[in-house]
């Protein structure tokens, strides 16, 4: 097998547990570890390239790649030469500085800041709100989606309505509509991506202590 060959460890965790090879058309490598899965260039039975396709299931992909200036995560979707992934070093820290620059500053703006609280990162996506109106004296389940921005901070995670007002010259704007302390939370799950869908937003359901879940 080319991969096992190529990378007896995992380019991104070193994991000796080997691959799952799937794909018809292109062939594609997810390592047992760390799950990260690469897509295949391959020349004479022999990588060339690989491309990173599904991020892997742990913080790594937010890992700053050594001697560059940005984390792993952006070069998913990237051919890149056999030699870059040999040579992949991690640093192993998430680098906040980096993500937090990436905020739209029309969100950040939005929150007034907590002594010392640092903006760290944020995702723009949709909330599914959940509620319940009488219709003909029977109470419906109703379900609107609401526009907005997940943000992230030193001290909360704060949801934000994204509210457009005027039609000749529209303004955007956002509001608080939930916060939740970070020692409040006790459970997070969501979708890592892959290259096709890491542009997009990804689903997350958060369980704060008092057993709530929000999903956005």
């Amino acid at each position: 097998m080319a991969m096992q060959y190529e990378f007896p460890k995992c380019p991104i965790c070193s994991s000796t547990s080997g691959y799952e090879i799937s794909g018809v058309v292109g062939k594609y490598s997810k390592c047992s570890g760390c799950m990260a899965k690469w897509k295949l260039y391959l020349e004479n039975q022999r990588i060339v390239s690989l491309a990173l396709h599904e991020l892997p299931k742990n913080e790594t992909a937010l890992y700053k790649v050594v001697d560059l200036n940005a984390p792993l995560f952006v070069y998913i979707g990237q051919p890149l030469q056999i030699d870059f992934w040999k040579n992949l070093k991690l640093d192993e820290k998430i680098d906040w500085e980096y993500l937090s620059k990436r905020v739209d500053c029309n969100i950040s703006n939005s929150i007034i800041m907590e002594n010392a609280e640092v903006v760290l990162h944020g995702w723009e996506g949709n909330r599914i709100v959940r509620g319940v109106r009488v219709v003909q004296r029977t109470s419906v389940a109703t379900a609107t989606v609401q526009l907005g921005a997940l943000l992230l901070t030193t001290r909360r995670l704060i949801w934000l309505e994204r509210r457009q007002t005027g039609i000749w010259k529209p303004v955007v704007s956002y509001q608080v509509a939930h916060e939740t302390y970070l020692e409040n939370v006790k459970g997070i799950s969501g979708e890592s991506g892959d290259s096709s869908s890491w542009l997009l937003p990804k689903k997350v359901s958060i369980v704060d202590d008092a057993g709530r879940m929000y999903s956005t």
